[in-house]
């Protein structure tokens, strides 16, 4: 006897029962594997069936309430089983799914001994899906032997309940038995549900697949197994049944009331993976994230009916799909983990088991990734304290990059792809915070050790930076001359290649101006102090901005170069810079003990470590807030001293660039591609900060850029054309270089 064949009658021990599922009551190897699939989606029609059965009997004494949300739904769809959904095979297996999982976490679970909860066996959907490409066109269906073969095995450990299930219909009814581990059994009589009936000169087992009510009568509908042929009531014989004792076989009670904003048929709607992963995420709900969702949500009119019922009483899987469906799967996660972060294994686990993959591998995919991105992260804070602060914004970035591998995992986007995206990057307005922090929690010489840093951080970025978008500026004019041909211009093909070439420029350029060393100290960039920084960046300055007399501007053709990417000619104005800088006349009454300005502050108190003034005082009260108005001086340009704090409410030329996340693109009628970028503000991306953006380049979804907009063509909601750069490929160089840190692991 092969083992197939052993593995079978093991599993399948009463004999009428492997006559219907496999045809034979003593099959052998060769009737098994030929018609293979033929088994697999009888013995999955034979369980349901039976769990079926199991479920009429335990419904009365289970506390549907306070179980999980395994058995809520496992309860909902029987229920709604020939009251309205039709037995179908992707209903079968959605139930035995469920049923898997709760027998897996719920120790409670009625169910628990009748199906095995490891998830190796978790093959139901697969299975069904080769199941329905048989049904249309066996040609068309998995013929790989082996892979049947394992998937049948599987399907056997998967279903203990088989082992325990007998059937007689010895006396012309079909009655199905169950034996529980002491001894006790339940019978119940499944006549209305699977009977033999002639069809076409032959005899068959059928079962039935939906019902309706019409004239007090309830209308049936039966098909055979293998969905070839189907039998429906025609008012009078076998395929009708009077409307009560109809409810009484399929265990109806009346108590079923579905919420009048439900998803009419949840099963039923397998929107690409939208279904699956909702109840993946719905299944780890605690009652406080729930709250938080309703508090979060509730109150906008789109959402208005999904929460008019109380927080108990509310369907979180139908809640759930329908915020994903509007708001993202990846922004619906994100809120969850952020309530509740080590929500992420357990959404893991049920992703592993509801799209059938590998639990294992993605755990150490995931943790894989992780450790990459943390030292990517630490490389970005070489030489500076992490405080309270910078954990939060790490902690935002690891719940991003948790949201985006879980959607990744089921999607067709490469998981790979996630570790070319940045989820950490600090923009202007973390810098201020991170400064304003450490004032808070650190000593004197520390807030000023971070603002030197900081500072020197800052300029070093911005020297490399406006290099590299010369350098670009300078590679698109040269690739646009050769074109002259307006539709060339515009075609697919040439905007990939031009933004290949010009982010190449950009990037060769920021490598190259890494290794410059200054003409007077002989250092690079990376070794440079403050002072010498600013000195380069105001002759990077001056360079594009050529003044001739004092009544005009000539501007040079790194000024063109500028404009032609920003809509500004000048990078800044450097007066105002050093204005800023500088103490303002008066500011101080004893100017003897004290410096000047910032870059001789550092060079006093950082460098030579004078302690004859009282440090602490001097920097609270002016040169800390020296440091503070430069930084709004990067964000806010020529229009910063209009505007009270760093924010974009109504500027559109910043010197220091956004941190902007890709986060939507929609396309109208006449193919006008629109994209939604939000924007970083104090480590997180608030949508109410979004911007929208058009662009003939193309940019990846839930990237992280370096963005200044076109000053020519911005309004506050509206970015026309702006300069977007990677922030982990500029990262990668700016960080290598600048901080010694070898990322060849990356």
């Amino acid at each position: 006897m092969s083992e197939l064949v052993d593995l079978t009658l093991k599993r399948i021990k009463d004999k009428r029962l492997r006559h219907i599922v496999i045809g034979s009551e003593n099959p052998d190897e060769k009737t098994i594997t030929g018609k293979i699939i033929y088994c697999m989606n009888n013995i999955m029609i034979m369980s349901f069936f039976g769990f079926f059965s199991l479920w009429k009997r335990f419904r009365n004494v289970t506390d549907i309430d306070g179980s999980t949300a395994n058995i809520r739904r496992i309860n909902e769809t029987f229920s709604d089983i020939y009251n309205g959904t039709p037995l179908s095979l992707e209903v079968i297996s959605f139930l035995l799914t469920e049923i898997q999982l709760d027998a897996g976490k719920n120790i409670a679970s009625p169910y628990r001994e009748y199906v095995r909860n490891k998830i190796t066996y978790s093959k139901f959907q697969r299975i069904t899906e080769i199941i329905r490409v048989w049904k249309i066109n066996y040609k068309h269906a998995e013929q790989n032997i082996e892979t049947l073969t394992s998937l049948y095995v599987g399907l056997l450990e998967s279903l203990p309940i088989l082992r325990k299930m007998s059937i007689n219909d010895s006396d012309g009814g079909m009655r199905l038995t169950i034996v529980f581990n002491d001894d006790d059994e339940y019978t119940d009589d499944i006549s209305l549900f699977v009977k033999l009936i002639e069809h076409d000169f032959e005899c068959d087992y059928y079962y039935l697949y939906k019902a309706a009510e019409m004239d007090n009568s309830m209308y049936l509908e039966y098909t055979d197994f293998s969905g070839s042929n189907s039998c429906s009531g025609d008012g009078s014989g076998p395929f009708t049944s009077p409307v009560s004792e109809f409810r009484a076989a399929i265990g109806y009670d009346g108590r079923r009331k579905r919420s009048k904003n439900a998803v009419t048929n949840l099963n039923m709607l397998n929107f690409k993976y939208i279904r699956r992963l909702a109840m993946a995420v719905s299944d780890v709900l605690g009652n406080g994230t729930k709250r938080m969702l309703k508090e979060a949500y509730a109150n906008n009119a789109k959402y208005k009916d999904i929460f008019s019922e109380e927080s108990d009483s509310l369907n979180w899987d139908n809640v759930m799909v329908l915020l994903m469906l509007e708001e993202g799967p990846s922004d619906i996660i994100e809120v969850v983990l952020k309530n509740d972060v080590n929500a992420f294994d357990n959404i893991l686990l049920n992703v592993a088991i509801r799209f059938e993959l590998d639990h294992n591998k993605l755990t150490q995919k995931y943790r894989q990734i992780l450790s990459n991105e943390e030292r990517y992260e630490k490389t970005q804070h070489r030489g500076f304290d992490v405080n309270k602060t910078v954990r939060s914004w790490r902690r935002n970035a690891e719940i991003s990059l948790m949201s985006q591998f879980l959607v990744s995992a089921v999607t067709d986007t490469d998981i790979d792809n996630v570790t070319t995206n940045a989820f950490y990057a600090e923009s202007l307005s973390m810098k201020k915070k991170k400064i304003e922090s450490s004032r808070k929690d650190g000593n004197e010489t520390e807030v000023i050790r971070l603002l030197n840093k900081t500072l020197e951080r800052i300029f070093r970025m911005l020297i490399v930076f406006y290099k590299g978008i010369i350098a670009y500026a300078q590679k698109k004019e040269e690739m646009l001359k050769d074109v002259i041909d307006v539709r060339s211009r515009q075609s697919d093909e040439f905007l990939s290649v031009l933004q290949n070439n010009c982010e190449k420029a950009f990037f060769d350029s920021v490598e190259e101006s890494m290794e410059e060393k200054d003409r007077v100290t002989g250092k690079t960039l990376a070794n440079s102090s403050l002072g010498v920084l600013v000195k380069m960046f105001e002759d990077l300055c001056r360079g594009v901005d050529d003044k001739r007399g004092e009544h005009f501007v000539c501007h040079g053709n790194s000024g063109k170069l500028l404009h032609s990417v920003l809509g500004r000619n000048a990078i800044c104005d450097i007066s105002q810079m050093r204005r800023i800088m500088a103490l303002k006349q008066g500011e101080i009454n004893d100017t003897r003990n004290y410096p000047k300005d910032l870059l001789s502050f550092f060079n006093k108190y950082l460098k030579h470590d004078d302690p004859s003034v009282d440090i602490w005082d001097v920097i609270i009260e002016k040169y800390y807030s020296r440091c503070i108005e430069l930084l709004k001086f990067f964000a806010f340009n020529k229009d910063y001293e209009k505007e009270g704090g760093l924010c974009h409410q109504s500027i559109y030329d910043p010197i220091f660039p956004y941190v902007v996340r890709y986060s939507e693109k929609s396309e109208n009628r006449d193919k006008c591609s629109v994209c939604q970028y939000v924007i970083n503000t104090d480590g997180e991306f608030d949508k109410t900060m979004g911007v929208k953006l058009l662009t003939e380049f193309d940019y990846k979804i839930n990237e992280l850029y370096y963005c200044i907009p076109n000053a020519e063509c911005s309004t506050k909601n509206w970015w026309v054309a702006p300069f977007l750069i990677s922030c982990r490929k500029f990262d990668r160089i700016f960080l290598k270089l600048s901080l010694d840190e070898d990322e060849s692991e990356l």
